[in-house]
């Protein structure tokens, strides 16, 4: 099991991200909760998988989506290794059990409704409440709120949860599964890109799942999220959609690999 730590709200630690929370959104709730957002650390939350997936913790691939700025470029001319690789995921309420705990944030994007931001959002699970905290965002599935989403910001000041009518990236629009990545801000905004090869997992240097990394090279990659806490400048982070598994270390998508091949430069 790998030791991950994603942190929309921190720093991951050796591991993937949280779903990375739009720019504009971080915007518009520091704005509205009494502060600025920094491009640079926008919105995602903060996780931890590893020991913690079946209680509720997500994998901690390391690092942290945010809203951040860019400019619109495509992929690189030729293959390159030595890229760290994780996946972050949208939180599933129908996966956890458990005592209920009452959450309190916006009930709109803007975070200017009357009361926000201290709206009831409902009650969940725990469990549920702490992964969309790690992963940035959970599909609420009971409740007056069900089909829609609960998000959540690390950013400092403006930080807490919202609800949405989606999950959402850096740049203010829905996060796409096998399509939407988290990089560095050194690689720009639109960038497209291929996974040559997955590499092998950080801590056992075995190789991974062969049918989960062909699912992951068959993603048409782009970068349309940051990480919100500092990582390195060869790392990519991986959206995978909906969550799978109450602990993620059992689905063989859910990885920490190093040495992976890309056609980012």
């Amino acid at each position: 099991m790998v030791d991950r730590a994603r942190s929309h709200g921190g720093a991951r630690s050796p591991g993937p991200s949280a779903t990375a929370l739009a720019l504009s959104f971080s915007v518009a709730l520091a704005a509205a909760c009494g502060g600025s957002s920094d491009g640079g650390t926008g919105g995602g939350g903060a996780g931890a998988s590893g020991g913690a997936g079946a209680s509720g913790g997500a994998g901690a691939q390391g690092g942290s989506h945010a809203g951040g700025a860019g400019g619109t470029a495509s992929g690189g001319a030729g293959p390159t290794g030595g890229w760290h690789l994780t996946v972050y995921f949208t939180a599933d309420e129908l996966l956890f059990g458990g005592a209920a705990t009452a959450v309190t944030g916006c009930v709109v994007t803007t975070c200017d409704a009357p009361g926000d931001p201290t709206n009831d959002l409902g009650s969940y699970p725990q469990g549920f409440v702490d992964t969309v905290q790690a992963e940035g965002t959970g599909a609420i599935a009971t409740g007056p709120y069900a089909g829609q989403y609960l998000n959540w910001s690390g950013s400092v000041p403006g930080s807490g949860y919202w609800l949405d009518t989606a999950p959402r990236n850096a740049e203010g629009t829905a996060l796409v599964p096998y399509v939407s990545a988290a990089a560095h801000p050194t690689v720009p905004f639109g960038a497209s890109f291929a996974l040559v090869d997955c590499g092998v997992d950080s801590a056992t240097s075995a190789p991974m799942d062969g049918a989960a990394c062909a699912d992951l090279r068959a993603g048409q990659w782009e970068v349309r999220d940051r990480f919100e806490a500092d990582v390195d400048v060869r790392r990519l982070d991986l959206y995978i959609g909906l969550q799978t598994e109450l602990d993620m270390d059992l689905d063989p998508h859910f990885v920490d690999q190093v040495d992976a091949v890309t056609t980012l430069p």
